[in-house]
């Protein structure tokens, strides 16, 4: 079908557009000194943010004409990038909870990957100032080369959730969301 293969073309690029800003912007540190490195990470945010923007644009346009971006219209890696793209839309909480409740039915049929739901779950919840279910979602400040994780409903019961989904534990992702975004090493 040209429509879909149309919409899988977009979403590639717009994710692989999102995911170089995304990676440019990590890899500048914030220096309060104003060299070099604080007006690239300053480009990089304006770049990242235009993404944002430019990518729930044309997703909120898709769910006009489908229920979702799931797996078996439009493949696993153009429905993981379309996740990906609505995980970021944080100024569009609307348009991720939208998105979520289009990708509840589908989690039976197997037509997304249950971690994605989780995820956006937490984020539509973090984004929404209510606890995570699944904690995925950290206070993104590292204190002694770790990260905190965002208010939880229950985190004895976030693990078993997780694992229904087949996540790993809350602390082995917390782990290694801090080793990425703190530099801390094995421990």
């Amino acid at each position: 079908d040209a429509v879909i293969l149309e919409v899988q073309k977009r979403i590639t690029d717009l994710w692989r557009a999102d995911q170089s800003a995304r990676a440019t912007l990590v890899s500048l540190p914030l220096s309060a000194a104003r060299d070099a490195r604080f007006w690239a990470n300053r480009l990089a945010s304006a770049h990242t943010i235009r993404m944002d923007v430019s990518s729930s644009r044309y997703l909120e346009s898709l769910l006009e004409d489908y229920d979702w971006i799931d797996r078996d219209r439009f493949g696993h890696p153009v429905s993981a990038h379309a996740w990906l793209l609505i995980q970021h839309a944080d100024n569009r909480v609307d348009l991720q909870a939208k998105a979520l409740s289009r990708m509840e039915p589908y989690l039976a049929s197997g037509g997304i990957k249950p971690a994605n739901y989780a995820y956006l779950w937490d984020r539509v919840a973090a984004n929404s100032g209510r606890p995570q279910r699944y904690g995925t979602q950290p206070i993104w400040t590292c204190v002694d080369d770790k990260l905190e994780l965002a208010p939880i409903e229950d985190r004895e019961r976030a693990d078993t959730l997780r694992q229904a989904l087949a996540m790993n534990s809350v602390a082995a992702q917390l782990a290694e969301m801090s080793r990425t975004a703190c530099g801390a090493s094995e421990r």
